[in-house]
């Protein structure tokens, strides 16, 4: 097993809007008025589409629909994951993202053909690659607790996956980190993450499991307002890389920069009207295929 694929999914925003439900626990999301907010979403996810397979990725695109209303189907790593054949479908926690399974799993089921599928839905929320953060080769997984990862329904699946548990707290502004992936992205040689957000009594066993495998980026507080946590290693045709919106680049220090390309390239995207109103970024609107 590797850390990166060269096959995604991606979901086009073709109804893209500020999504009240998922807001009041999203403190990354922002409702400003923008004209042609959709067009808007549409044209960054066609160039983000564009620059991938310029890399080599080989990118599946679903198409969203009007009805149901789903403004977040951008996002779809939070409600499937792949592992070598297996598709498991994740509990949502709102309930116009628990319609994005009911309107995309067949084209998902489709495009991958897998050989089982493990559906949790009737489980308690546990949203997906958002919730964990996945070292796959390794077999560990990381996850904030949070209503949006529970831990009885994260057991479950960890059991099935082979995987050891990381659970720990995160807070933002005095709330919860709704997601992992906000705060953490782990790479082959790296791991991104912001550890002044982690719970003190929880910040050094992190710490320590990350370094048994990998490089720590430190990301400051103000970088994961800037959804620095939020990125993801992919393979192209001239091996891996780091893709991260161009939002994360500009927050990045030299040094961070020097640290990331001596051993991955960074490649970059401007999507700033779907972080901006979505409250994710890059790594959230890519749902990986292995």
């Amino acid at each position: 097993m590797q850390q990166s694929t060269n096959k995604i999914i991606m979901i086009k925003p073709n109804f893209f809007q500020f999504n009240e439900e998922t807001a009041k626990d999203n403190t990354y999301q922002h409702k400003i008025t923008i004209d042609n907010v959709s067009r808007k979403a549409v044209s960054e996810f066609n160039n983000f589409v564009n620059t991938l397979q310029q890399e080599g990725v080989v990118v599946h695109v679903i198409e969203d629909t009007a009805t149901p209303p789903t403004p977040d189907s951008v996002f779809p790593n939070n409600w499937f994951s792949t592992h070598n054949g297996t598709l498991n479908i994740y509990p949502m926690y709102t309930d116009n993202r628990k319609c994005e399974i009911t309107k995309f799993k067949q084209n998902v089921v489709d495009f991958y053909q897998p050989q089982i599928i493990n559906d949790y839905t009737h489980l308690k929320p546990l949203e997906g690659t958002g919730a964990m953060v996945l070292d796959r080769v390794n077999k560990i997984c990381y996850c904030v607790a949070s209503q949006r990862a529970n831990e009885t329904t994260l057991d479950e699946i960890l059991q099935t996956l082979n995987y050891k548990k990381i659970l720990f707290n995160a807070y933002q502004n005095d709330k919860e980190i709704y997601h992992t992936n906000v705060l953490m992205a782990v790479t082959t040689h790296f791991v991104f993450i912001c550890d002044a957000l982690i719970a003190e009594n929880d910040r050094q066993r992190v710490r320590t499991q990350i370094k048994q495998h990998h490089e720590i980026i430190t990301l400051t507080q103000d970088q994961i307002l800037k959804f620095a946590g939020n990125c993801l290693e992919l393979k192209g045709e001239n091996g891996n890389f780091i893709v991260m919106s161009e939002t994360v680049y500009q927050s990045l220090t030299q040094d961070q920069i020097t640290q990331i390309t001596n051993k991955t390239r960074i490649v970059t995207v401007a999507i700033p009207t779907i972080e901006t109103i979505g409250g994710g970024s890059a790594r959230c609107m890519i749902a990986e295929i292995f």
